[in-house]
């Protein structure tokens, strides 16, 4: 059997080493454009400079070696042969496989209003951009952020981190709509507001002047820099036809077809087990989230709408929600407090059982 991995983003990394767990005989490949692949959701860390250059490199490399994974770096993929099995770069190289997952990451989404303007904007979405922006950011100049997903408030506190004035700007009705309740939204808003940031939820830009957004209820905004981390878009620019019959092509990370609101991670894992033909466990291969320069931290399905004891510690700022099924935490968010988080993390990947003097130390 040969898995060929296209990307070696999280989900490709992620896919490549459950795959080598489950099938220790199986040839796997990952083919990269990338020749030393990199963490992009590490980017607002570097730039608040919170975490070194040498720390976002994936390790990737490391990883395939030990595990005896090949990995082809320099290998771009425009086209796919569902008959012979084939991929084959623009480079004109081929790789055969039996069983193919395409993991290559999505292009940044730009509203055309921003298109058709032709002011420069910033897209954080790349490790040149970032140390391009390191060198340039002066304190208490004004940036304005569009789009409150997580990416755009890892750059709003990585911003603020650097002394700058920040507007962030959203277009729901709160910020990280698919995953928080209002009320955990809520809660997020004041703490940035708290450290310095202006929030905009609601707020659609419906023209640009120069520095200045105009939002639709006649807001002006004015800017330094401008921040585009409005959500993505496909950028699969592979040719695949037929697609639709063949069932020996998987799809993972960004511009998976399906699990659309799972990290990418967990993503190439979930995919690795469909690629051999079995099924993940129930709550299996769970990534967390914790942001280092905003006090954010989540992990599992901390908003469940199954039975289960729930117990949540509510302030201004801060909110502290813990999800346990059976007498095993299965879920929790922390905002505006996460200093025990990588604890909260343990219990939910050792499967410990919670006892009340651990609640207190989770929750203190």
């Amino acid at each position: 059997m040969t898995y060929v991995i296209l990307g070696s983003g999280a989900a490709g990394m992620a896919a490549a080493e459950k795959l080598r767990e489950l099938d220790n005989e199986a040839q796997i490949i990952v083919a990269s454009k990338e020749e030393n692949p990199y963490h992009r959701m590490y980017l607002p860390d570097l730039l608040a400079g919170s975490m070194k250059k040498e720390r976002i490199f994936s390790g990737a490399i490391s990883l395939y070696k030990k595990k005896s994974i090949t990995f082809t770096s320099g290998f771009t993929a425009v086209s796919i042969d569902i008959k012979s099995k084939k991929v084959y770069s623009k480079n004109n190289e081929s790789l055969n496989y039996d069983k193919l997952l395409v993991a290559i990451g999505t292009q940044a989404l730009i509203p055309d209003i921003f298109v058709s303007s032709g002011f420069r904007y910033i897209l954080p979405d790349s490790l040149e951009t970032i140390e391009k922006l390191k060198e340039e950011i002066i304190p208490l100049e004004k940036a304005a952020v569009i789009g409150a997903g997580l990416l755009g408030i890892q750059i709003v506190a990585s911003l603020l981190k650097n002394g700058l004035s920040v507007s962030l700007i959203e277009k729901e009705d709160r910020i990280l709509k698919n995953i928080m309740t209002k009320e955990q939204s809520d809660t997020l808003i004041r703490l940035l507001i708290k450290n310095g940031a202006e929030v905009y939820t609601a707020s659609e830009t419906v023209d640009v002047k120069e520095r200045v957004l105009v939002l639709k209820n006649s807001k002006e905004v004015w800017f330094d820099h401008l921040f585009l981390t409005c959500g993505a878009v496909n950028s699969i620019s592979i040719s695949i036809p037929d697609l639709e019959i063949s069932s020996d092509i998987f799809f993972a990370g960004a511009c998976a077809r399906s699990h659309s609101f799972l990290q990418a991670s967990e993503q190439g894992m979930k995919v690795a087990y469909e690629m051999c033909g079995g099924q993940p466990q129930a709550g299996a291969d769970s990534y967390p989230v914790i942001l280092r320069d905003i006090e954010l931290a989540y992990m599992g399905d901390f908003n469940t709408l199954k039975e289960a004891q729930k117990i949540i510690v509510r302030q201004k700022t801060e909110y502290k929600k813990l999800v346990i099924e059976d007498g095993l935490l299965t879920g929790f968010i922390f905002i505006g407090d996460s200093k025990k988080a990588r604890l909260a993390c343990s219990y939910i990947t050792d499967k410990k059982p919670v006892m009340d003097a651990d609640l207190r130390e989770l929750l203190g």
